[in-house]
């Protein structure tokens, strides 16, 4: 192989890497939030893919047709999106947390804007997007998941994603419902809270027919289901980052 034609295999491969990486980027939480810089984005996933492109050999032969090339960069950014959209499902679940909570306590209707999603999010739902966001930064769980990505070319090398195709959506679809189940398992409490209160609401409405008891449930909804927060807020982010590393061995790990 002459200099040229190693030089240009080493382009593409780095190319290649850079596809699959800078596509997971712009989901994987903590990294790519939308309040990250696009640039910064792009100069991140470049450095991460010089460095795992340090590490592999060049063993990639160049193709000889434009449908090749084509067929392999777009394999390489599905995969790519695959691993971001399910690291992403991680955190989901306290979206759907939030979701429930804010229901439960009756400030569904106090919504601001949610950076990790670009839209309008619940009030408890973003405090604790940041929180989970801060944990995962103090506890370098971000670095894991570049670890983990870089793992993937030896259980994924480059252009085996229609053979893992079956696999991907299997694991998409088990993220998604773990999510979902993680979120409503958080949100527990505060559902319990909720029904005993509703209960010793019917029962003093029953009792006391001239009480105007809606017009005492809601400042009193909200003031417990506060304090309730407060009280378990250590113990939901321990259960939270304990999650978070159980879904990233199981993803990386598969």
């Amino acid at each position: 192989m002459t200099l040229v034609e190693f030089s240009n295999s080493g382009l593409f491969l780095v190319f290649l890497i850079f596809s699959r990486v800078g596509s997971a980027f712009m989901f994987i939480p903590a990294i790519g939030e939308t309040s990250v810089p696009s640039m910064v984005k792009i100069i991140f996933a470049v450095a991460v893919s010089l460095l795992i492109f340090s590490s592999m050999p060049n063993n990639i032969l160049f193709p000889d047709s434009v449908v090749s090339i084509v067929v392999l960069l777009v394999g390489e950014i599905s995969i790519g999106v695959m691993i971001g959209l399910v690291t992403k499902f991680i955190i989901s679940a306290v979206h759907v947390f939030g979701l429930v909570m804010a229901t439960q306590s009756g400030l569904a209707s106090a919504m601001l804007f949610d950076p990790a999603q670009a839209t309008q999010g619940s009030l408890f739902g973003n405090f604790f997007t940041i929180l989970a966001i801060m944990l995962i930064l103090s506890l370098d769980l971000h670095l894991v998941i570049i670890s983990g990505l870089a793992d993937t070319y030896k259980h994924l090398p480059i252009g085996g994603f229609t053979r893992h195709f079956e696999s991907f959506s299997e694991l998409i679809i088990r993220s998604a419902s773990n999510a979902f189940i993680t979120g409503v398992k958080m949100s527990l409490p505060f559902l319990v809270v909720s029904l005993m209160l509703f209960l010793g609401v019917g029962i003093l409405a029953k009792l006391i027919p001239q009480l105007q008891v809606f017009s005492l449930i809601f400042p009193i909804q909200i003031i417990i289901n506060v304090l309730v927060f407060i009280f378990i807020l250590s113990s939901l982010s321990m259960w939270f980052v304990d999650y978070y590393q159980e879904q990233l061995s199981q993803i990386y790990g598969s």
